[in-house]
């Protein structure tokens, strides 16, 4: 039976050796700078506001449909998301983070509610691409295949919070200062809360 921490890492290491340009979640600090001049300028003026709303519509709409999959619902999710953004920039404090992760918390905030309203838990819904990256060296298409529907049953069985540990830092590639700011956890926090997750995946995985 596999490691399921070195599985994942596998997949992390295959999928940045793939990609050809930074990811979107990862800004330079001059980049990050001038979105805080923007948003100082919001506060006064909304129509500042219209540089950040088309950068982050999409990366925005991409993390909500992922997790509600629903283009109406999470269209109307994204809307109320910048609504509240423009109405909170006043509270909003910078700490050298990319707008996105606070619009992110927000986001996920929805998400949680809107799941609790339904009592219903949301599907894990990895990428195919990742998916397809999850292979072990030496092994045989059906044992690979078997791997990767248990991987999902195991997904299943862990709670909504270690899901979105797991999905944001492996999947989405956060670093862990931005998955702490999204699901309002310490920097140190969101790493030791990621890696029991994976160790609980791991006895789910060899069970």
């Amino acid at each position: 039976m596999c490691n399921v921490w070195n599985y994942i890492r596998y997949v992390c290491k295959t999928r940045r050796n793939l990609k050809q340009k930074k990811s979107i979640y990862h800004q330079s600090e001059n980049e990050i700078q001038r979105e805080e001049k923007i948003l100082k300028k919001s506060i006064h003026n909304p129509n500042a506001f219209a540089p950040i709303y088309e950068k982050y519509y999409l990366q925005l709409f991409k993390f909500v449909i992922q997790r509600v999959e629903n283009n109406e619902i999470a269209a109307e999710i994204v809307s109320d998301v910048f609504a509240k953004a423009i109405f909170n920039l006043k509270k909003y404090k910078f700490k050298g983070m990319p707008f996105s992760a606070w619009l992110y918390r927000v986001a996920y905030n929805e998400i949680a509610n809107l799941h609790r309203k339904k009592k219903k838990r949301r599907t894990v819904n990895i990428p195919d691409d990742s998916w397809n990256l999850f292979q072990l060296e030496e092994t045989h298409t059906e044992d690979h295949s078997s791997s990767i529907n248990k991987m999902k049953v195991c997904l299943q069985k862990l709670k909504p919070h270690e899901v979105e540990l797991i999905e944001m830092r492996f999947f989405e590639e956060r670093p862990f200062k931005e998955v702490g700011e999204i699901l309002g956890l310490t920097t140190e926090n969101a790493r030791v809360k990621t890696h029991r997750a994976i160790k609980k995946l791991q006895k789910l995985f060899k069970a």
